[in-house]
């Protein structure tokens, strides 16, 4: 009897997930896997308004989150509550740890999450994130690291990489999925707002004239970004839309595959 394939996405906020993987997320779903989302920081820095109430901030956008991931048909989201835009104080075996709890206790087949080695990326809880996301998987199945948590070791076989300069899989996107990757982003319209506010005022310190952007509606701008992205990474997949990962096959398997096939 064939297991049930289950997978965990890590992420450093809500909507990172939709944003880079919103659409492979959809397909694993619609493909029978069981989905999870594990959101490290409690995203309480999301928006530009400095008289924002950090504590109701927290509580729309975890409100959103689990919005937007019944949408892809994840099948639940954890929170970690570690403060946004700070995850650099949090010890990395901390983090680590944290996420091998969780590894172990979902037993995920494969694992979504940044890239640790995006040498450009310019966001510290993302780096975090990666590295100890990375590493867990890794560990995870060793029993002698955190024997307290009481739970059983367990290999994780696959990880999927996004944010990536160097990706090798592109996950091709139709134009259904890319229609309900967007639904799910629009969920997240405290971070949709923000979205376009920031992109406007880039444009507008660049001297830019805005003037065609501001009588669009957030849904229309949203969609515009999204679908020239995923037509971005199509290109270099040879897909008319797609997200790209880079993809490591963790453990054995494939070396002694090789082996077995040369003996």
């Amino acid at each position: 009897m064939k297991m049930k394939e289950i997978v965990l996405a890590i992420s450093a906020h809500p909507d990172d997930i939709e944003f880079f993987a919103g659409g492979t997320i959809l397909q694993f779903s619609r493909a029978g896997k069981d989905v999870y989302f594990l959101i490290t920081t409690n995203g309480c820095r999301g928006s530009l308004d400095p008289q924002t109430d950090l504590e109701e901030l927290v509580t729309t956008r975890k409100g959103e989150a689990r919005a937007a991931a019944e949408i892809l048909g994840v099948k639940d989201v954890f929170f970690l509550d570690y403060e946004d835009g700070f995850l650099d104080r949090v010890p990395h075996l901390e983090l680590r740890e944290r996420y091998i709890y969780y590894l172990r206790k979902l037993k995920p087949n494969i694992v979504l999450t940044f890239d640790p080695w995006n040498p450009y990326e310019p966001h510290s809880d993302h780096r975090k994130t990666a590295l100890a996301a990375f590493e867990s998987c890794y560990f995870c199945h060793y029993p002698l690291f955190h024997p307290e948590q009481n739970l059983a070791k367990h290999f994780v076989s696959e990880v999927w990489l996004f944010r990536s300069p160097t990706p090798n899989n592109w996950v091709s996107l139709t134009s259904k999925d890319l229609r309900v990757k967007i639904k799910a982003l629009l969920k997240h319209r405290s971070q949709m707002q923000m979205l376009v506010q920031e992109v406007l005022e880039q444009l507008q310190a660049a001297s830019v004239d805005t003037s065609i952007l501001e009588q669009m509606d957030i849904k229309t701008l949203v969609d515009i970004f999204v679908r020239q992205e995923a037509e971005n990474v199509g290109k270099e997949g040879k897909q008319k839309y797609a997200e790209a990962f880079k993809v490591f096959k963790l453990g054995y398997v494939e070396d002694v595959k090789k082996i077995l096939q040369s003996l």
